[in-house]
């Protein structure tokens, strides 16, 4: 299955969708929740933005964790503690299933009082992070469709048996390509639940280097071509520390 933020609004204003009545107050169409700092600039924090925009264009209305999206949010680091002390229990297969327990309990409350009269929750996140069961448990008792969003790594995180404790229980899992969709699949989890949603940019699999270097003026320097946001944890500033060392042994190279 394949589909891009269009279709996801369309499929969000059909009747059926709409015509869902939840006891309470008025309806919220998609309640996301995250453990994020949506207020950041991240991947995945950008994509939240992107998505809310898409829905409210679109006739949705939008919440972040039971509050207005945009606003000046950030989320309770007490959630990071409760991951911190839980860690021995996720990281054993045999005893894993308790720290989705104890995280459900002290979960459940806050995610129904998020959720509200939400016709959808879409979670943003890995199993790793906990909040995601406490959310689809909320979810499943009031009737409400369940989707994630995990833009996992793959071999690196967001596959790990947890993880897919979490994705096992989703009416919907978006992904980011083939490759991320057949693993999934070998995982054990019905093709039919994931979506495919394409990654902003295509990126060719070939390109002329040559005509890349003449447009830019670049002659005939060694270069780095960096790809992404120019911080710590995307590795630029290991890059830029390797670029130099390179110059220093008389192999200058141009980032």
């Amino acid at each position: 299955m394949q589909c891009d933020t269009a279709d996801v609004v369309n499929r969000l204003q059909s009747p059926q969708t709409r015509d869902a009545t939840i006891d309470g107050c008025d309806p919220i169409d998609v309640g996301v929740i995250s453990t994020l700092d949506l207020n950041r600039h991240g991947g995945l924090e950008t994509y939240v933005r992107s998505l809310t925009t898409a829905l409210v264009s679109g006739g949705m209305s939008v919440k972040w964790n039971g509050q207005p999206p945009n606003g000046p949010y950030q989320f309770d680091p007490k959630w990071a503690t409760l991951n911190r002390r839980l860690l021995s229990l996720m990281t054993r297969s045999r005893l894993r299933w308790m720290s989705r327990r104890i995280a459900e309990s002290v979960g459940n409350r806050l995610c129904e009082t998020w959720l509200g009269r939400t016709r959808v929750m879409h979670y943003v996140g890995t199993g790793w992070t906990l909040l995601g069961f406490p959310a689809v448990r909320a979810a499943r008792r009031r009737g409400l469709v369940s989707t994630c969003w995990p833009a996992i790594h793959p071999e690196q995180w967001g596959d790990n048996e947890l993880d897919f404790d979490l994705y096992s229980k989703m009416d919907a899992i978006f992904v980011q390509s083939d490759f991320e969709k057949d693993l999934f699949v070998s995982r054990g989890i019905d093709s039919e639940r994931l979506v495919r949603c394409d990654l902003a940019p295509s990126v060719p699999m070939t390109g002329n280097g040559e005509a890349f270097i003449q447009r830019h003026c670049l002659g005939g320097r060694q270069l780095i071509l960096f790809l992404g946001r120019k911080c710590e944890l995307k590795g630029y500033h290991a890059v830029r520390r390797a670029v130099a060392l390179t110059s220093q042994c008389g192999r200058p190279v141009t980032l």
